[in-house]
């Protein structure tokens, strides 16, 4: 049953699931095999209600991170995008996003307010950094949407981590933030994805830095790693 387990740990899998998408032959498999994320990128942006003329702020800047950024200029958003590995900034600054930082050599605070004083409308975090939250919500506009778009495993753990990381909450009441709680992606937006990628909407394969054969796998997760 590939949508109980996910399959993540099986040599094959058979199942039988009507949700499966028949790839058009124009569509780049490379660009295909990473679909599935752009799709949970789509569905974040979509339940933040991205609109023209909105400033959005993506932190990180991996394949999600890259394509909330490309997704949410599609809207007519203007894009600020952050990332520590400056490899992804680069990439980011060329294919996803209005301007790209790494947060150790730019402020971002200060990036965000001289684009706008009161702060994102939008912020976008697919960093699963718990550490970052409180920060965030000091550059979200007052009633700005913060969308955790990613993975946060700490607070799963320990939900004690909430009242570490989040900060003096309290102090951010006046400013009424929304949170966005995504998960996962939906078929339908799977499908507007392959569309986008047949139209070159949006940019899968200049983000991809490595082709890797299996019998590398110990070097690939080492590389992960570090």
């Amino acid at each position: 049953n590939f949508t109980s387990g996910w399959g993540a740990h099986a040599t094959y899998s058979i199942f039988d699931w009507k949700g499966a998408i028949l790839l058009p032959e124009e569509v780049n498999l490379q660009e295909a095999a990473l679909s599935p994320l752009a799709a949970v990128a789509f569905l974040g942006v979509k339940m933040s209600e991205v609109k023209r003329g909105n400033l959005v702020c993506v932190i990180g800047q991996g394949i999600v991170g890259q394509m909330a950024a490309q997704l949410s200029r599609l809207r007519g958003a203007k894009v600020i995008a952050c990332d520590p590995i400056d490899q992804r900034v680069e990439l980011s600054s060329a294919y996803s996003a209005d301007r790209a930082i790494n947060p150790g050599s730019m402020n971002l605070k200060d990036i965000v307010t001289k684009e706008k004083s009161e702060g994102a409308d939008i912020i976008i975090d697919t960093s699963g950094n718990t550490k970052l939250i409180d920060d965030l919500l000091d550059i979200l506009c007052p009633k700005g949407k913060i969308c955790l778009q990613a993975c946060y495993p700490d607070v799963s753990i320990n939900p004690e981590v909430l009242k570490t990381h989040f900060g003096d909450l309290y102090s951010k009441h006046p400013k009424q933030p929304r949170s966005i709680c995504p998960s996962g992606w939906e078929y339908e937006d799977h499908k507007e994805i392959i569309q986008l990628l047949l139209k070159r909407k949006i940019r899968i394969s200049p983000l991809i830095s490595h082709y890797i054969n299996s019998d590398n796998a110990p070097e690939t997760y080492r590389l992960m790693l570090e």
